[in-house]
């Protein structure tokens, strides 16, 4: 393997033990904001991985149970539909509001992660984007995981120009989130994005996606 791809921790641990019940690879993709997860995402889906993001998981949660969560936050104009700018600033420093958030649509978040694994067949592979699981201790096992990892210096920069947030708001969100340190931790892969797009592509195409196919296949040697 290549200095960009970084063999980690290849005796997982019983929580990351064999998942899928449907002899399909099981693989979680995680990584801090502005590392290249979603690059990573979008590059296994091109060449031929089943994809789910766990954030528009999230998203579909807001909008199915919005009752539950208007009666919770005593917001029934959010019955309708969450406001979800609203809902945001309540949670983002309020642990307890927070975990009232989780306690309603965790579940929900997992009964569809687990219908999109079950809809797997044998030799797929199922990709689950997920930015906070070194954060969630209580999440679901996969068979292999993948960190996306860049320098802190290249991360605020693509922060700041995709999005145009402040200093002080990459900040926040960054000290929010996992350290690199935390998800390594868990890791069977790294991949290092500190230079191009383009090399990112490249590693993941000519030495990721191989190996997740020789797993997929069976072929442990």
């Amino acid at each position: 393997m290549s200095e960009l791809l970084i063999y980690r921790n290849p005796d997982r641990g019983a929580r990351w033990a064999a998942a899928s019940p449907t002899n399909a690879l099981s693989v979680a993709v995680t990584g801090g904001i502005g590392s290249g997860k979603s690059t990573t995402v979008h590059t296994l889906k091109a060449l031929g991985a089943k994809t789910c993001s766990a954030d528009e998981l999230a998203g579909q949660a807001l909008e199915d149970l919005a009752p539950d969560i208007a009666r919770a936050f005593d917001h029934p104009e959010w019955e309708s539909g969450v406001d979800r700018s609203a809902l945001a600033a309540i949670v983002f420093n309020n642990p307890d509001a927070r975990r009232l958030l989780e306690s309603i649509t965790h579940p929900y978040i997992s009964f569809l992660s687990d219908r999109f694994f079950a809809s797997l067949t044998p030799g797929d592979i199922g990709i689950y984007d997920i930015p906070l699981l070194a954060e969630n201790p209580n999440a679901r096992a996969f068979d292999v995981i993948v960190a996306v990892s860049a320098p802190l210096k290249q991360r605020y920069q693509r922060l700041q120009e995709r999005s145009g947030l402040e200093p002080e708001q990459v900040d926040a969100r960054i000290a929010a989130q996992a350290s690199e340190e935390e998800r390594r931790a868990i890791a069977n892969f790294e991949l290092v994005n500190d230079t191009t797009r383009e090399d990112l592509r490249r590693t993941i195409a000519s030495e990721l996606w191989p190996e997740l196919r020789r797993l997929a296949n069976g072929d442990s040697a």
